[in-house]
């Protein structure tokens, strides 16, 4: 690979892993929305790291969400998340554990981008995550989850197009402090980490592509929400 073209993808790249629409914090437990039931709530992640074998950059910067869902069915929810932008992120949850330890599978997908007047930028991402926690009451609360994520990019102007993606191995744990007399309120701090492990580039009918974990991705942030009565 050109050092011309390594330069263009690893910025496409960065750009796609650096957009507030696609954090890589999930900010969930594998507890699903009761049947009927709303949730909802926000999630600022400030902090963001970038490692490469070129160095480390990283930064500052309170990327805000708000989310919500709603229980279909025992065990089964679906939700949408919002990071303030021209798009949404949807996810559907299914718990198969159920106990002192909680577990479920969870999917999300997302779509956020602009295109008009003959130009236009988009990402968009799909995930599927295992998620291990504990909310009882009394113990040490804690919710992990593991999966991948294809992250990608789109970009069109003046009869041109680019685009790109990622396929990473992404993981997260955090705490989630359950609050108030029914303990309907959480709060959940989270690290969330990302390995990049097959990325691909193209433009103008010239693709490229490369893989192997040449560095991570990691953010930190915090969630807050109503999750409704506690009745375990």
């Amino acid at each position: 690979m050109s050092h011309r073209w390594r330069l263009i993808s690893v910025a496409l790249i960065a750009t796609v892993l650096m957009t507030g629409c696609m954090t890589t914090g999930l900010y969930e437990t594998a507890r699903t929305a009761p049947p009927g039931r709303f949730q909802g709530g926000g999630a600022l992640t400030p902090v963001h790291i970038t490692v490469t074998d070129n160095g480390v950059a990283g930064g500052f910067l309170p990327l805000p969400e708000l989310f919500a869902k709603i229980g279909l069915g025992p065990g089964f929810d679906i939700g949408a998340r919002w990071a303030f932008g021209p798009g949404m992120a949807l996810n559907a949850k299914a718990q198969f554990l159920k106990g002192p330890l909680d577990g479920a599978i969870y999917l999300s997908g997302s779509f956020y981008g602009f295109f008009g007047g003959g130009v236009g930028f988009g990402t968009y991402s799909l995930s599927p995550r295992l998620i291990l926690s504990s909310e009882k009451r009394g113990g040490f609360p804690f919710a992990i989850n593991g999966g991948i994520s294809y992250i990608g990019a789109i970009a069109g102007g003046d009869g041109s197009t680019a685009s790109g993606g990622t396929l990473a191995a992404v993981a997260g744990a955090g705490l989630p402090f359950r609050l108030g007399g029914t303990r309907s309120a959480r709060i959940m701090p989270e690290l969330a980490i990302s390995f990049p492990i097959f990325s691909t580039f193209e433009y103008g009918g010239e693709g490229i592509s490369y893989g192997g974990i040449e560095g991570f991705y990691t953010s930190f942030g915090i969630s807050f929400g109503h999750v409704g009565p506690d009745r375990r």
